[in-house]
């Protein structure tokens, strides 16, 4: 090989690492500028996610109460449910001692006393705080006219006046009951708290034959003449 090639192959070998290396620059130029916008795509990424996670967190957070306000929903309509089939069942037993109670008047008027009073237990029984049953009972009890009879209605008028010191008819037939027992101070006194509940009673006391014998007592009297 002479000289003129050497240098011509020299010059070429020189061009190539020229191109090469320049090839290189640009290859590494474009990975640079590559990987800047890689960064600058993701720096972009999370500044949009930030506001997404944030929306997700508010989410989780109205997801939570809306599960707390429908549990709340669910208890309210449970007790909801179980007031309503405790106020069916209590009008079910008013119903029931209402129809008692009218059977128990029915043969009272006909005079089938013994049933009368089974049906007045029976409604008793549904509820032990009705003063009117009581007074009922206790006037069925009355109009038995036998002395045990007596004591029984005697009884029947001290609970109602437990159960019920306001009801008037407990009092107005608790004082047959003591007047036809001899205990007569103490029906002029059933007479005397019936007219303190109600003093138009006093007009119902003139009226009722029931209480002819009272005018015999002078306190009676006095009573009636709103002394």
């Amino acid at each position: 090989m002479n000289t003129q090639e050497t240098f011509e192959d020299l010059e070429a070998a020189l061009s190539k690492l020229s191109k090469f290396r320049a090839s290189s620059f640009t290859s590494i130029a474009l990975m640079v500028i590559g990987v800047g916008v890689i960064i600058a795509a993701v720096i972009f990424s999370v500044g949009r996610l930030r506001p997404l996670e944030e929306q997700a967190d508010q989410l989780r957070t109205e997801t939570a109460a809306l599960k707390t306000q429908s549990a709340e929903l669910t208890r309210e309509t449970e007790q909801l449910k179980s007031e309503l089939t405790a106020a069916q069942q209590k009008l079910g037993s008013v119903q029931k001692q209402a129809d008692l109670v009218r059977i128990a008047v029915m043969n009272s008027q006909s005079r089938k006393y013994e049933e009368a009073i089974k049906s007045y237990d029976e409604a008793i029984a549904l509820n032990p705080t009705n003063g009117n049953i009581y007074a009922y009972k206790g006037y069925a009890l009355y109009q038995m006219n036998k002395p045990a009879d007596l004591q029984r209605a005697i009884e029947t008028f001290k609970t109602c006046s437990q159960m019920d010191d306001a009801n008037l008819w407990c009092h107005y037939n608790a004082s047959l009951a003591y007047w036809r027992n001899g205990d007569r101070e103490l029906a002029v006194a059933e007479v005397s708290k019936t007219i303190e509940l109600d003093p138009k009673f006093r007009e119902v006391f003139m009226i009722d034959p029931q209480f002819r014998p009272f005018e015999t007592s002078a306190e009676y009297q006095k009573i009636m003449a709103g002394g």
